[in-house]
C-alpha cells in the first residue's frame, strides 16, 4: 500500500523539479519576468499583483525594443549610434514620455502616477538590455553586468530567492496532492 504512494510522489517530486528549473525560452521574456519581479516593491499588503499575467503583458512592450535593436543591426547602425540609443533610453525626456493609460468603462485614462526613481532607472535598464539583445541578434540574454538593480537589491540574490521560492511552492503543492491522492 506504501509502495505505490511512494512511487507516485517521487515521480511527482521530479517531474515538478524538471518543470521549475523551465525558464522563460526568449530575452524578452526573461528580461520582462526581472523587470516585473524586481520592480514588485510588496508595499501594501492589500494589493496583490499577478506577477505571470503582468510579464505575459509587459513582453509585447519589451518586444519593440528588440525589434528596434535588430532593425537598427539590419540597417547598419554602429555600435556608437547603439550605444547612444542606448544612453537615450535613460534621458528623462524618454522616461516621461513612458506614460502608461488605463482603460475603465470604455474610457481610456492617463495614468497620472509618477513611478519612483528607482523604477525609472529599472525600466530604462531593462529596455537597453532588450534593444542590445536584439541589436547582437541574441535570441538568449546577455550578461547584464549594465542592469542596475533597484537600491540595495542584488540581482543575483533576488533571481535565486525567485527561483527557490517557486520551488518550495511546487513542492508544497506536491506534497499536499499525494497526501490527499494517497
Amino acid at each position: 500500500m506504501k509502495k505505490p504512494s511512494v512511487v507516485l510522489l517521487s515521480t511527482l517530486l521530479g517531474t515538478a523539479l524538471l518543470t521549475v528549473a523551465c525558464t522563460p525560452k526568449t530575452s524578452v521574456e526573461r528580461h520582462a519576468r526581472h523587470y516585473v519581479y524586481a520592480s514588485d516593491d510588496r508595499s501594501d499588503p492589500n494589493f496583490y499583483t499577478n506577477k505571470a499575467d503582468t510579464t505575459r503583458m509587459m513582453v509585447p512592450f519589451f518586444r519593440q525594443f528588440r525589434e528596434m535593436g535588430v532593425k537598427d543591426r539590419a540597417a547598419g547602425v554602429s555600435e556608437a549610434a547603439a550605444q547612444q540609443r542606448v544612453n537615450e533610453f535613460h534621458s528623462e525626456k524618454f522616461l516621461k514620455s513612458l506614460q502608461g493609460t488605463t482603460t475603465f468603462a470604455g474610457r481610456k485614462y492617463a495614468n497620472s502616477d509618477t513611478p519612483s526613481p528607482e523604477r525609472l532607472r529599472l525600466m530604462a535598464d531593462t529596455i537597453s538590455a532588450v534593444y542590445l539583445d536584439g541589436y547582437a541578434g541574441s535570441e538568449k540574454s546577455r550578461d547584464t553586468e549594465k542592469y542596475a538593480p533597484l537600491a540595495g537589491d542584488d540581482r543575483e540574490k533576488r533571481s535565486e530567492e525567485i527561483r527557490t521560492a517557486d520551488a518550495e511552492s511546487a513542492l508544497v503543492r506536491l506534497a499536499a496532492f499525494a497526501v490527499r491522492s494517497g
